[in-house]
């Protein structure tokens, strides 16, 4: 009796690794899909919104601003450096120290 106890612990002791097991690897396997989706996503994403910013801004700005084309591109080159930050799973605060310090940006 004893011994067929020990059994059903053992069988339910590996029943209960092999279900987190399993959990495990869905995790994973989401994670990697997840990851996937991002990668193949993301560019095109940020092309189509800084496209449209593009066109928003030039269409909405000021027509007689002689400081139009100037602020027009200045924008769009930091729309274009900061959009790669969106690919990031994360920014480290260094990151953004050194952004800001390199366009004279105070904290």
């Amino acid at each position: 009796m004893e011994e067929l106890q020990s059994i059903k612990e053992e069988v339910m002791s590996l029943r209960n690794e092999f279900s987190r097991f399993l959990q495990r690897a869905n995790q994973l396997h989401i994670e990697i899909i997840l990851g996937e989706m991002k990668k193949n996503f993301m560019k095109p994403m940020v092309d189509y919104l800084s496209e449209d910013a593009s066109e928003r801004i030039h269409s909405q700005k000021a027509k007689d601003c002689r400081m139009r084309a100037f602020c027009e591109k200045a924008f769009l080159d930091i729309l274009q450096e900061t959009s790669g930050f969106i690919c990031r799973d994360r920014i480290e605060s260094e990151t953004l120290k050194l952004y800001r310090k390199a366009r004279g940006v105070k904290n």
